[in-house]
């Protein structure tokens, strides 16, 4: 009986990621024990956007940059929303903390993205 038990709960957690995000993390497949955890979730329908690259050499061209960073940010945003809403219906069908965890560091690593290219837009502002 146990072991029937526990191939229903494999095959409803194999069903249920099945349209969810991914589970990435250690050498070849992702493990999970009660003594560590080797996997990180990653959302499988968001694409992060790239960071654009700046070419500044006077205020216009800076003007432009601020236009191409303010639509980057828009698409980060758009990025975070993805991450946040995939991993909510993960969490509400599939729970692990893990997966909040994963998010979370998601969510991070592009905020902070953002400040970085941010920062180095400021720095190629021209001197008035």
């Amino acid at each position: 009986m146990r072991y029937v038990l526990c191939i229903l709960v494999a095959m409803v957690v194999t069903i249920g990621l099945a349209h969810a995000g991914e589970f990435t993390g250690g050498v070849g497949d992702c493990q999970l024990s009660s003594f560590a955890s080797y996997c990180e979730w990653e959302p499988s329908d968001c694409t992060k956007p790239p960071p654009p690259s700046f070419f500044v050499t006077d205020a216009e061209s800076y003007n432009e940059a601020v236009e191409e960073f303010n639509s980057y940010l828009a698409n980060v945003q758009a990025y975070e929303r993805c991450v946040t809403d995939e991993a909510e219906q993960d969490i509400k069908t599939n729970a692990p903390s893990m997966i909040a965890d994963g998010a979370k560091k998601q969510i991070d690593d592009a905020s902070q993205e953002v400040q970085r290219t941010r920062n180095d837009l400021e720095s190629m502002r021209p001197v008035q």
